[in-house]
Parts: C-alpha cells; structure tokens; sequence
C-alpha cells in the first residue's frame, strides 16, 4: 500500500516540480521500451507490435522509452510502479536497446531514427522519432528492424 501511494505522489509531484533541461542522451547508452502486452512478445524476444509508435504533436509519431541505466534502483521501482498506476496496466516486459542500434535504422527516404529526451512527465524518459508520417507499413519495417536489435527482461 504505501509503495502505490509513494508511486502516485511521485506521479503527481513530477508535474508540479521545478523542471531542468534533461541529460543529453549518448549512444552508447541501452534505453527500455515498457511492454505492458504479453502479446508483444515471443519466447525468441520482442514482436516489432512493441514499439510501433503512437502520435505526437512534437514530432508526428514517436514511441517512448525510458533511460533506465541512468535510474538508481528506487527510481525504476518508483517510475514501474507509477507507469503502471498511470498505463493501467502492469508491465509484462522490458525490451532493451542501444541508442546507436536505434540511430542506425534508416526510413525509406534515407533519414534516421533517432531518440529525444522528453521528460515532461518522466524523469529519465525519451520519445524514439524521425518515423515516417502516414506509412504504416514502413514504419512496420522499422518497427521490425528495432524488434530484432532488441533483447527482452521479462518482468
């Protein structure tokens, strides 16, 4: 009880604090897509449905991901247990990727992906954009090509 009430104050109080520009993200580093769907995996790993992305108004579309390397041991249980409380879902999986293995998958017209620090409501959150607009079925690709360079935690 008293982790789900520390898990919504920090949901709440991080909209409300003072905010700073976020740590720029290196490639080296692995960043973690939640997978809240035991449908979006498979015993071999991730199925690319995982980080199919969603709109953004920033960027189009984007899919989110979080810098959980970056995270001391407190803050990934509290940021699992407010992602949960706020997705309304428990999380199932952690697909793990590298920066640069994102970076290097390129959209049909020769432009990158690349990965954006993005925390408005996270503290160590990032957003995977440069998706093409209104092709799904390129974004599919990718989506297959970021499923195969990925490595899967189950929770």
């Amino acid at each position: 009880m008293v982790k789900w009430i520390k898990a919504i104050w920090n949901v709440l109080s991080r909209t409300q604090s003072v905010k700073t520009e976020p740590e720029p993200i290196e490639e080296t580093e692995i960043v973690t897509r939640y997978i809240t769907s035991s449908g979006n995996m498979k015993a071999s790993g991730v199925k690319h449905q995982a980080f199919f992305p969603r709109p953004d108004p920033n960027y189009g579309m984007s899919t989110s991901v979080f810098r959980c390397e970056k995270m001391t041991e407190e803050e990934v249980s509290e940021n699992h247990s407010g992602f949960e409380l706020k997705a309304g879902h428990k999380i199932k999986g952690l697909a793990k990727i590298k920066v640069d293995d994102i970076c290097a998958i390129a959209t049909e017209d020769k432009s990158y992906l690349d990965v954006v620090p993005e925390e408005s409501d996270w503290k160590w959150h990032a957003d995977i954009v440069g998706w093409p607009q209104n092709d799904k079925s390129q974004s599919k690709l990718l989506c297959m090509e970021l499923a195969k360079k990925s490595v899967l935690d189950k929770v």
